[in-house]
């Protein structure tokens, strides 16, 4: 008789905690009358509830296997094949954090970072990022992290030269992110850089004028000869004073 189940392992504190669901356990045949004994299931880690029905504490989880095969017990890590240091899937923000999954360094073993512990979701999202053609005003869609409703997660990035603390807003159908930065930077206008932390690339570019946030734009963005003129017109100090002097003497 054989069992199995999936165990997480909080690296900082010691506990172990059970995600739902178990594996089932069966034997696959690997030739010359030899079989292997296999365990498969669909895993589902909530980092709201996975704590014994309360949210995970920031820190790094390590995904295990706990196997009973004729009364001996035994612990297996859960590894991918040839991976390491690299994304096991998408980032997630759910209960205002980032929720990193990732395979670790040498044996590449399965683990959820909770509010960027040890990553960092620039590195871990670069090609996704330079690969973003979307724009947005004050805000910018972040495709490739996923989000369920409720409370925005913070986020430093620096834009140019300028640290600031940006969100990631949850859409409200509960699918991706935006990106949100504050409406006023203390910066000269142009089109400047986002980064974060530890990462090379921008996730996204600024459009300032006067201080002021007129639009986010992804890396991959193209914007044509009248779009940048729309901008340098909305941006324009001068423009908005023709404009409200236009409106006070109508």
């Amino acid at each position: 008789m054989a069992y199995a189940e999936v165990v997480v392992k909080d690296r900082d504190r010691e506990d172990w905690w059970y995600p739902e669901g178990d594996l089932e356990v069966g034997l696959r045949p690997v030739g010359e009358g030899r079989s292997r004994l296999v365990a498969s299931g669909r895993l589902r880690l909530d980092p709201q509830r996975l704590a014994g029905d309360r949210p995970l504490g920031r820190g790094v989880y390590d995904v295990w296997a706990f196997v009973n095969l004729l009364g001996i017990d035994r612990m297996v890590r859960v590894t991918g094949h040839d991976v390491s240091n690299e994304p096991a899937a998408g980032p997630a923000v759910t209960g205002g954090r980032l929720a990193l999954p990732y395979w670790t360094t040498g044996v590449g073993q399965l683990a959820l970072d909770v509010d960027q512990r040890l990553r960092r979701l620039g590195p871990d999202t670069a090609g996704a990022a330079a690969a973003n053609a979307e724009r947005g005003e004050r805000s910018l869609p972040l495709p490739y992290v996923v989000a369920e409703p409720g409370v925005p997660a913070p986020l430093k990035v620096t834009v140019s030269a300028l640290k600031v603390t940006a969100e990631l807003v949850p859409a409200a159908d509960g699918s991706t992110v935006r990106l949100c930065l504050p409406a006023r930077l203390k910066l000269p206008a142009g089109r400047h850089p986002v980064t974060l932390p530890k990462a090379d690339a921008p996730v996204a570019h600024a459009v300032v004028r006067d201080g002021a946030l007129l639009r986010l734009e992804g890396p991959a963005y193209e914007a044509g000869t009248g779009r940048r003129l729309l901008d340098a017109v909305a941006g324009s100090r001068q423009v908005r004073r023709v404009r409200r002097r236009l409106g006070r003497s109508s």
